[in-house]
């Protein structure tokens, strides 16, 4: 996992977005 401070609130915005596209996007594929 990239090193970034978890309470740093543009890790946890671009996290939720990597997560919710690239997961989302990896089971339908």
């Amino acid at each position: 996992m990239l090193k970034i401070k978890p309470f740093d609130s543009s890790y946890k915005k671009a996290r939720k977005n990597y997560e919710a596209k690239g997961d989302d996007s990896d089971r339908h594929s």
